[in-house]
């Protein structure tokens, strides 16, 4: 079993600090729009008090909402066992989930200057050069069955 990892990939994965780490840049961009909405308020001299309680929840729910998409579109780790591959995303990293294996043949590989695109599910997933330690071992996996039959 050959096991790959991203260069973001850290061992000690938590479920809560994984999704505040995909969340930060969706909250960033509805923190502006949250602080847009209170100068707007603010300007006309609107009561801040119940818009300002709702709109931050609001933000909570839906940063940490797009931060799990962030998660999951977010492969961290490709594995290789006989003609088989998997990979893993950051949300199933931290919350443990089971490996599914899919056959090598399925994932009809390509690369293309420093870009390695699977076929995964109904998907294409790209791996970059610059992402990946290991980027050229992942592309020779990836070949095994071509190049033997």
């Amino acid at each position: 079993m050959f096991v790959y990892r991203h260069k973001n990939h850290t061992s000690s994965f938590n479920a809560f600090g994984m999704l505040q780490e995909y969340a930060l840049q969706p909250l960033l961009i509805l923190l502006a729009i949250y602080c847009g909405m209170i100068i707007y308020l603010m300007a006309w001299r609107i009561p801040l008090l119940w818009y300002g309680i709702i709109g931050g929840i609001v933000l909570a729910l839906l940063s940490n909402f797009f931060g799990k998409i962030n998660a999951r579109s977010s492969y961290l780790e490709i594995g290789f066992a006989d003609d088989h591959f998997y990979l893993r995303s950051a949300y199933e990293i931290a919350y443990k989930q089971n490996l599914k294996y899919y056959p090598l043949a399925y994932a009809n590989a390509t690369m293309e200057r420093d870009t390695i695109f699977i076929n995964y599910i109904d998907h294409t997933i790209r791996l970059h050069r610059e992402d990946w330690d290991q980027w050229y071992e992942i592309w020779m996996r990836l070949n095994e069955v071509r190049n033997q039959g």
